[in-house]
């Protein structure tokens, strides 16, 4: 009878140890730190990445935590492959400041390179907040923007003087 148990749990332990490789070996994992208005982004939140090609709309399921971007092995390889034509970030940001909820949504256009370097920071502003007045909007229609810091590209903002 122990013997028995022993041999079960054993094959438990084994499965989810293989399970764990599989999933580690289909998962490309990303150091990419997201901060909005000078603070980490570090909430459960609706988050996508969306891949156009050939005319054609791919909605990627893709998981953030602080510090790491995770996304299936096979996505990414799409994502960087010359068929890409370009690829949107959304964010959707949902948090409670100072007792009022705060809704903004966010889409920033990411390019192929900064996905293959070996790290990310992504520095949105959201231009309701006095402090970042000074920063010039991505478009007339959009009351945000972004800065991008890695080893290969830096991507900053015109300030208003």
């Amino acid at each position: 009878m122990m013997k028995s148990i022993s041999k079960i749990l054993i094959i438990v332990v084994l499965t989810f140890f293989f399970n764990k490789i599989y999933a580690q070996e289909d998962t490309k994992s990303l150091d990419f730190i997201i901060v909005v208005d000078g603070e980490i982004f570090d909430h459960y939140t609706k988050f996508n990445i969306v891949r156009y090609h050939k005319g054609q709309i791919d909605k990627l399921l893709v998981n953030y935590w602080p510090g790491n971007l995770s996304i299936k092995k096979s996505d990414y390889e799409n994502l960087i492959s010359k068929e890409t034509d370009s690829i949107l970030l959304y964010i959707e940001d949902n948090r409670y400041i100072n007792g009022k909820q705060n809704e903004n949504s966010y889409e920033i256009e990411i390019k192929k390179p900064w996905l293959q370097d070996y790290y990310n920071i992504l520095r949105i502003y959201n231009l309701n907040n006095k402090k970042n007045k000074g920063l010039e909007p991505l478009s007339k229609d959009k009351n945000y923007t972004f800065e991008l810091s890695s080893p290969s590209h830096t991507f900053l903002r015109i300030r208003k003087k």
